[in-house]
Order: C-alpha cells, then structure tokens, then sequence
C-alpha cells in the first residue's frame, strides 16, 4: 500500500471528485508536465489512467515521467489504440466523438518505440476494452514500465 498519494490535474470539477474519494493526501491543481518536472526523483510509481489520451506525440511526457520516478520507478497507464489506422503512429482517434473532444491514440509500435528512447523496461503491455458504451467497445492498451536503472535521462 501507498505511504503518499499525490493527484494532479488542470480541472477543479475531477480535483473534487478526488477529493471526494477521500484518498489522497494531496491535490495539486496543475499541467502534468509542469507538476511532474518540478518533482525529479520524487515517486516510486505514477499512475495515470485516461489522461495520456489528451497528449499526441508521448515523448514530452514519458520524459517528464521518467524524471519525477525514482530509480527503478513504476509507471502505469492506460492509451486508446492506433493499431486500426498505423500501429507505428499517433493521431486522433478514430471514434468520431473522441476525436471531436480532443482524444489521441496512439499504435502498439510507437509506444514501444517511445518507451526505448525514453529509458523505460517494459513490465506488462496488454491490449484492454478502454472505453465501453452499449453501441461500441473502444479498444486500447493498458502499460506498465520500470525505470531502468543506469540509464542516463531522455
């Protein structure tokens, strides 16, 4: 079990719903990349579930991880799949209203590419239903990434 849990995020309204879980010990209303830059070396596992669909290109991202992870560091988080359209890639997801509100997904290649530059082992990479609705499943990826130990930053 969890010593700490730390949340951040740009919006009040899931800020209060966290806080309403009664949960964790801080909130942060901030950029995610912004809070976890100013935190080198400070978390032994990030979790980030439904927010990486709002960034394209991952690399700013699993940079900033990456630094903010302690060695040895655990990231988990969840992505729509690219694999329909180029596994190789990242865009806008296919499902038309995703895509209207600004949703990414992102291809099975890319991700593996992305997690090799940016200096992560990949523990668990499984392909989940990220989304379900009575009309339609969304397919996507569930990761786990470690830190590697040794491994100079991105």
């Amino acid at each position: 079990m969890t010593q700490h849990m730390v949340g951040v995020d740009l919006s009040p309204d899931m800020l209060e719903s966290a806080r309403a879980k009664g949960i964790y010990d801080v909130l942060n209303e901030d950029d995610l990349l912004s809070f976890l830059t100013r935190h080198p070396d400070r978390f032994d596992l990030i979790v980030s579930a439904a927010a990486l669909i709002h960034f394209g290109d991952l690399n700013p991202v699993l940079e900033a991880v990456w630094l903010a992870l302690r060695p040895e560091g655990t990231f988990a988080f969840t992505s729509y799949s690219y694999d329909g359209s180029d596994p190789t890639a990242f865009g806008a997801s296919s499902y038309r209203e995703l895509a209207k509100a600004g949703c990414f997904a992102h291809g099975s290649a890319y991700l593996a590419d992305q997690f090799e530059t940016c200096g992560f082992e990949i523990c668990e990479v499984s392909e989940i239903i990220h989304e379900q609705s009575s009309s339609q499943k969304i397919p996507g990826f569930v990761a786990v990434l470690r830190k590697r130990n040794g491994v100079e930053g991105p």
